[in-house]
């Protein structure tokens, strides 16, 4: 049985301030809130690490030396406690982290996450692309260890996107991946947003989509991890004894990613799930200020 607690706070100092941990992973910093992230972990772990997964290679680095789960394993096999700094690693990593902490038997495992105050827009944006924001480039399509689903064997499956603000990324993806045209569709969109009134940029930029396919909706607050793992968990009790998988597409919120990676390093295991990826690079100042400071916790 997975439990998912979280504990906010407004500020960092206030967020358990009791609370410590054996080790820290955290990614790389492009923003206000990515640095102070890092410090967080910096300051509240014993040992902390920076965490990298370079699609292109297809590989893993670990303070800037070449590592996999295995030395991974290696590298937290004495911690009680391990904490996976969300804001700046993608979900790539924070899967083979959570793998690892499963394969370890560590049970205590925590997830930092800081809401942006605001996400950064082109200075040169007209009205017309008012709901559009400048937050990732460069995508490439590739497999992710541990979670790698073979779309070609499947002819029915569920494909689940989790829809954040970026409208193409979902256009690429079922552009690009054509075994996905016969999967029934389902979209999880982060309602309630981090602030009010900010699910209208996301329902704005993927109506059109929305409305030329078969889609069904389904919503989970942006910053509920619980509540996207429920939504997970009722859209895969629909399979029944089929041996159909859930196709996961983690392109909305991180704690809609976090959600998703919990749920394939669970299902994965039973062969019942698997995910596709873009791998975006992140844009540099992509968001200014923190809102809200989150910290999940697994057991």
């Amino acid at each position: 049985m997975i439990h998912i607690k979280s504990l906010s706070s407004d500020d960092e100092a206030s967020l358990s301030p009791a609370l410590k941990f054996d080790i820290a992973f955290f990614g790389t910093a492009v923003d206000e809130r990515g640095n102070k992230s890092v410090g967080f972990c910096q300051t509240r772990a014993t040992t902390s690490h920076q965490l990298l997964y370079h699609p292109s290679d297809n590989e893993y680095t670990l303070d800037g030396l070449s590592t996999n789960i295995a030395a991974l394993k290696i590298r937290i096999r004495s911690s009680a406690t391990v904490l996976v700094e969300c804001t700046t690693l993608g979900i790539v990593e924070i899967i083979l982290v959570l793998r690892a902490a499963r394969k370890e038997g560590i049970s205590r495992v925590y997830f930092l996450y800081t809401e942006p105050g605001e996400y950064s827009r082109d200075p040169n944006q007209d009205i017309a692309r008012a709901t559009q924001f400048n937050l990732t480039g460069g995508r490439n399509f590739s497999a992710a260890h541990g979670v790698v689903v073979d779309l070609s064997l499947y002819d029915h499956a569920q494909i689940v996107f989790m829809l954040g603000y970026e409208d193409d990324r979902m256009a690429m993806l079922l552009t690009q991946q054509e075994n996905l045209a016969p999967f029934e569709k389902h979209v999880i969109f982060g309602v309630p947003a981090f602030e009010a009134g900010w699910e209208l940029n996301g329902f704005a930029n993927h109506a059109g989509k929305l409305a030329a396919d078969n889609f069904h909706l389904h919503y989970a607050a942006a910053n509920s991890v619980s509540a996207t793992y429920r939504a997970l968990e009722r859209i895969h009790s629909q399979i029944g004894e089929s041996d159909n998988p859930v196709v996961i597409a983690p392109i909305g919120t991180k704690p809609h990613a976090i959600a998703a990676a919990i749920f394939l390093c669970v299902y994965c295991e039973r062969n019942e799930s698997g995910m596709i990826y873009d791998h975006p690079e992140r844009k540099t100042g992509r968001s200014r200020d923190v809102r809200r400071w989150h910290l999940y916790s697994l057991t």
